[in-house]
């Protein structure tokens, strides 16, 4: 029996044990080996040649997503499941773009695990980079959508930010050479856009999400 050889890259003592315990526990599966850096995963790969690369995406050195194209790359047979957690999302997107086959959350069942990495060793590409940027583009939405403030012209945000100094309409009007007129259009949009019905409420919503600072 041909047994799939892993490379396990991550800097987390407790992650590689874990990892190490569940793969171990599989006898068509065999650990070669575990690196601690980008530099080390890459160096390791090419000496060892495994089938897998469970790929920690952020790595001392040479990060997940280099080591990830350079492997690709030079070991073409060689496929990467990047290990990440949601809030690495960009990370993961550019990885994937680099050639990893799919990626899993820390935190993943076992089972789950090990079977993406029998896939994954028999051809099976899980992600592909077209369904990378599907994905990006819908995680961009919900973030928009959840985040009303990214839909804020720059003039809008010149806006609130004077309105953070304690600017009046006709301050602001006189600040940014324009009607008085146009700020309070400029100033019912902000309301409609942050779901407020005043300046108070605008500029404390601004405030808590970072737009502006007093």
């Amino acid at each position: 029996m041909n047994r799939i050889k892993v490379l396990v890259a991550d800097d987390h003592p407790l992650i590689i044990e874990g990892l190490r315990k569940v793969l171990s526990e599989h006898e068509d599966i065999e650990i070669v080996g575990h690196a601690v850096t980008g530099e080390d995963a890459l160096r390791m790969s090419v000496e060892l040649v495994p089938d897998v690369v469970l790929m920690d995406i952020r790595m001392p050195g040479l990060d997940g997503v280099e080591a990830t194209r350079r492997i690709t790359q030079q070991l073409p047979a060689t496929k990467v499941i990047i290990l990440t957690v949601y809030e690495d999302r960009d990370y993961l997107f550019n990885a994937i773009k680099a050639g990893a086959v799919d990626y899993k959350l820390k935190g993943t069942p076992p089972e789950e695990l090990v079977e993406a990495v029998r896939l994954v060793a028999q051809g099976e590409i899980l992600i592909t980079p077209k369904i990378a940027e599907k994905m990006k583009k819908e995680f961009d939405k919900i973030s928009q959508e959840k985040s009303p403030y990214l839909k804020l012209t720059p003039r809008e945000m010149e806006i609130l930010d004077l309105l953070a100094k304690g600017a009046s309409n006709k301050e602001i009007a006189q600040q940014l050479c324009i009607e008085e007129k146009t700020v309070k259009n400029h100033m019912s949009n902000i309301f409609a856009k942050l779901h407020v019905n005043d300046r108070t409420q605008a500029l404390i919503v601004a405030i808590r999400q970072g737009i502006v600072q007093l």
